[in-house]
């Protein structure tokens, strides 16, 4: 997939990793779906999101477009179908290598063939995570993407099926 026909990016869990995502990408311009299994969590996620959003905005290290974007570009949902038609989806599940499987297994389902599912893993080896997919040459393991606005590096393994040129593409699209 070439990164710059994503639109829409799926942030599966609502966590600290996952809402900063979901930040970063909003506040960028990308439409974004966070995804959690508790309504709970997205609403905490939601109210993180905004009180950073505002600090930065107050600190003037986010412009006035960029606050807006990053506080209406996303929107929640308790369902993975709710990010079928991401271009990109990023998994910040919990570090288990079994819950991860399955996230990447049902969206491997769910999104286009030609979808990047990439994984926030610390620990997980994405080739094990990868296994669940039926192509794991779209799967990129994002091992680091920082919360904060001034992020400049992303880490980045690729499974050894996957395609090279997706790293340093995703890469770019985060600057």
């Amino acid at each position: 997939m070439d990164v710059s026909a994503i639109q829409m990016i799926g942030v599966i869990g609502a966590g600290t990793m996952g809402s900063g995502i979901a930040q970063v990408c909003a506040a960028n311009g990308y439409q974004v779906r966070l995804i959690d299994v508790d309504q709970a969590a997205l609403d905490r996620a939601l109210a993180s999101i905004r009180g950073s959003v505002e600090k930065l905005h107050s600190k003037e290290k986010l412009t006035d477009a960029q606050r807006d974007a990053a506080l209406s570009q996303i929107a929640t949902g308790l369902d993975l179908t709710d990010v079928g038609g991401a271009q990109l989806v990023i998994e910040a599940v919990s570090e288990s290598l079994d819950v991860k499987r399955s996230v990447f297994r049902r969206l491997d389902e769910l999104t286009a063939p030609d979808a990047i599912l990439a994984s926030n893993t610390s620990s997980i080896s994405i080739t094990e995570i990868a296994a669940a997919t039926v192509d794991a040459s779209s799967a990129d393991e994002v091992a680091a993407l920082a919360r904060s606005m001034r992020a400049d590096l992303v880490l980045n393994a690729c499974d050894p099926r996957c395609n090279p040129g997706v790293f340093g593409e995703l890469t770019l699209m985060t600057m």
